[in-house]
């Protein structure tokens, strides 16, 4: 187990009396003053601390978009098919987004719009996502990543044609006369 922490702090003397009288100091490893937005660090964490990818994973960090998004991409590539990457807390409500730390911070729920996009697209990089109240459990699909370290979740996320479709190149006011032209056909259509 790793526990990855931003706190500039150290493990209690109470914490590692309890690692070593159950036995655990090789199997329990913290470490502090690491920012999980940190791809290459959490990467690294995974391929040396570790004898065999981790079979579970549980992110109760910064609760934001941001750096959520960068360890599930830093991590969830080199998890085994059938594993659960877990995101805790992932909801917010009105008294929670009104605290102006939070303003203008894309929500972590954006996130999970996201994930819940990419089982939809059909990539086999998700195998299931099962969203509760509290938490969201992401299960690894069996599809193998060749490049973990480039592992982008939007390049596995295919939406509509028509999302594709609006570019700058054609601009939106191209799009929608077109729209206006086709439900215009449309309704002349119908009324005769």
């Amino acid at each position: 187990m790793l526990h990855v922490d931003l706190a500039d702090r150290m493990d209690s003397s109470y914490f590692q009396k309890y690692l070593t009288s159950r036995g655990l100091s090789d199997r329990i490893q913290t470490v502090w003053i690491t920012d999980q937005a940190d791809k290459s660090k959490l990467s690294h964490f995974m391929r040396t601390m570790f004898d065999v990818p981790p079979d579970l994973i549980i992110d109760d960090a910064s609760h934001l978009y941001e750096p959520t998004l960068a360890s599930f991409e830093a991590l969830f590539p080199l998890m085994p098919p059938g594993s659960l990457y877990i995101i805790e807390d992932w909801g917010h409500w009105r008294g929670f987004i009104a605290l102006p730390e939070w303003s203008g911070r894309k929500p972590l729920t954006q996130l999970i719009i996201e994930l819940t996009e990419s089982v939809g697209s059909w990539t086999n990089i998700i195998n299931d996502i099962a969203i509760y109240r509290g938490f969201v459990a992401i299960e690894r699909g069996p599809r193998i990543i060749e490049d973990p370290a480039s592992f982008s979740l939007k390049e596995h996320i295919y939406r509509r044609l028509v999302d594709q479709f609006v570019t700058p190149i054609l601009g939106y006011q191209r799009i929608i006369n077109y729209l206006k032209h086709r439900l215009c056909f449309l309704i002349i259509l119908r009324a005769r």
